[in-house]
């Protein structure tokens, strides 16, 4: 009877756990599908002025998520630099 008790409790917490994450992680969770859902949004709006601005949209959304994802390298890069010299002093 005890593993059944210590079971239910530990059933428990990991619900009560799994529910904290989720109350912190929906905003981010929100802000993702956001930014994702607004290249296609975007497309659509531009959609209906032609063939020639939809092209260029398709062109700039490619270089704007090109420079988007090297600077967030390059900011990881120097996030982790300076964690690895806070932990060397």
């Amino acid at each position: 009877m005890m593993k059944i008790i210590s079971l239910r409790y530990t059933l428990q917490s990991i619900f009560f756990e799994l529910h904290q994450s989720m109350r912190l992680s929906l905003p981010l969770i929100c802000s993702q599908l956001i930014y994702a859902l607004s290249g296609m949004i975007t497309t659509i709006m531009v959609a209906h002025l032609g063939r020639d601005e939809l092209a260029t949209n398709a062109l700039v959304w490619g270089i704007y998520i090109a420079l988007v994802l090297f600077f967030i390298g390059i900011l990881n890069a120097v996030c982790g630099r300076l964690k690895n010299m806070d932990t060397n002093v």
